[in-house]
């Protein structure tokens, strides 16, 4: 089995982050439903994470080409969303 290279690595995981904006274009117009129970912190947190999305992936897309390790960065939403949810219970 062939090794990796970093580069393929990091076109691979740019397209998984675009490949999940699609999904991302049908559940957004139900972000406010975050807010259904009460307007907590961690619903903030949640909308301005997912709402921030899209930017994060076109800055991404921008800035591949001369820094290839930004096509990490869309990871910092999953992150901040999963470790807030994570160190509130």
């Amino acid at each position: 089995m062939k090794k990796l290279t970093t580069h393929e690595v990091h076109v691979a995981l740019f397209f998984l982050w675009v490949a999940l904006f699609l999904p991302w274009l049908v559940l957004a117009p139900f972000l406010g439903m975050a807010f259904e129970g009460s307007p907590t912190f961690g619903a903030y947190v949640f909308f301005l994470s997912t709402l921030t999305y899209p930017l994060v992936v076109v800055i991404a897309a921008i800035f591949r080409k001369r820094a290839p390790i930004i096509a990490f960065i869309p990871f910092l939403n999953v992150v901040t969303v999963g470790l807030f949810f994570l160190l509130s219970k």
